[in-house]
């Protein structure tokens, strides 16, 4: 149905730039500030009368979500699983399914312009997608155009595999980041480890060079190293979206058996295309900040500083979900049962709020956590998920909830609630 506003003799159809339909043509004899004030209101009218319903650059502040659904014993929104996104309006949820993709881990992400990119689960790879990539996008506002992501163009004797990671990653300005291997097709060859960066609007990756030179000029290579891999585990973006932050690894031969040897915490920086490492140690990584990475380390929970490379404890323990702020030194961290909180940078020590304890809530009915956190735009409040169970299993109701950065908040304020079907797992469209 087409939009039409008016006002006296002025008119507009719907759409952005189109022109009036009458225009009382006695203005024209108007003063020149009159016609200055007409054009002005013209223009108001023209956007007013726009129908778009792309996302706004304000998404972040907590109001479009992307959900996986699973139909579980009861299909409430159809027998199919799929993406789905949730939109907030009028404080109340509108649910609609998106396709009948989906990922098999957590493995997706979706930017502030409502692109969403998952590593798809082998299940439905349609006919005919690329050859060793799984590397998936598609926009919310054309659901159905899913695309899949071709590796770079082989080499002699080789060929590029985009590998199946947990964590996919989309920039604000559509390009997406993953692990790239060079695998050989000559018998012996073994494979060299790459990341890359993928531009849909040109159809071009820019690949990383090998980790292996730089993971041998680390001076804590062990002794049997002879190259560098990159560990498919977790990636980290940092909020700042400048580097990216991966496990590096040296390895090598000891009586002809193969010796993995020092891990690294190292970033590939995506503007020089380069790696940088940070910290050598067993470590599991955790999130980033524009300031400090985060990860695991020696069973607890650490910070090292980008610049000074100086390691903190922010905690002696470790596990949960982590967020890192992006206007400062922040983290949120999300555990089941005991709720919710954060960990602030004050120099020499980290202070912690805990924000969410499920023994103050007023009411328990959503008190299961264990899902990522999100921080709406300034980092002014916190988004997560509850669930009706502290076990926090995929087959439990849930509700999407908000609350201000304030200790023991008792009312956490329910955004809306979704059945089990819905993954707690989601994403915020950042």
């Amino acid at each position: 149905m087409e939009t039409f506003c008016c006002y006296k003799y002025l008119a507009c159809r719907g759409k952005k730039g189109s022109f009036p339909r009458f225009i009382n043509f006695k203005f024209i004899t108007m003063k020149r500030t009159s016609i200055y004030v007409l054009i002005g209101f013209l223009t108001m009218f023209l956007y007013a009368c726009s129908s778009d319903d792309s996302p706004k650059p304000s998404a972040n502040t907590g109001s479009e979500f992307i959900f996986k659904y699973d139909p579980l014993r009861d299909n409430v929104y159809g027998d199919k699983r799929g993406f789905f996104r949730v939109t907030l309006k009028n404080d109340k949820p509108e649910i609609k399914r998106l396709n009948d993709f989906y990922s098999g881990g957590h493995d997706f992400d979706v930017n502030e312009q409502g692109t969403v990119v998952f590593t798809c689960e082998s299940l439905v790879v349609p006919f005919g997608a690329p050859k060793n990539s799984r590397l998936a996008y598609f926009s919310i506002s054309k659901p159905g155009d899913v695309k899949f992501v071709a590796p770079p163009a082989d080499p002699k004797d080789g060929h590029w595999v985009v590998v199946p990671t947990e964590t996919p990653i989309i920039l604000k300005d559509g390009r997406l980041v993953n692990q790239l291997n060079l695998e050989s097709d000559v018998t012996g060859g073994g494979k060299k480890y790459h990341m890359g960066i993928y531009d849909p609007a040109k159809n071009k990756w820019t690949i990383s060079p090998d980790v292996s030179a730089h993971v041998l000029a680390q001076p804590e290579q062990g002794t049997y190293t002879t190259a560098g891999l990159i560990k498919n585990s977790t990636a980290v973006l940092s909020p700042d979206q400048t580097k990216v932050y991966i496990t590096t690894q040296g390895y090598g031969y000891k009586s002809g058996a193969i010796q993995y040897e020092k891990l690294f915490v190292t970033y590939y920086d995506l503007t020089t295309n380069d790696f940088v490492t940070v910290f050598a140690g067993t470590h599991t990584l955790l999130t980033a900040t524009n300031k400090s990475v985060y990860f695991t380390y020696t069973n607890r929970t650490h910070a090292v500083d980008i610049v000074s490379k100086k390691l903190t404890q922010v905690e002696a323990q470790y596990g949960g979900e982590f967020t890192g702020a992006a206007t400062h030194d922040e983290i949120i961290k999300v555990w089941r049962k005991a709720g919710l909180g954060t960990y602030t940078n004050s120099g020499a020590s980290f202070t912690w709020k805990h924000i969410i304890n499920t023994d103050k809530l007023t009411d328990k009915t959503y008190r299961g956590l264990g899902s990522k956190a999100f921080y709406t735009k300034d980092d002014k409040e916190i988004i997560f998920a509850a669930t009706t169970n502290f076990e926090t299993t995929f087959d439990a109701d849930l509700a999407v909830m908000k609350t201000e950065l304030i200790a023991n908040n008792p009312e956490p304020e329910v955004l809306f609630t979704l059945p089990k079907n819905f993954s707690y797992h989601f994403k915020m469209l950042k």
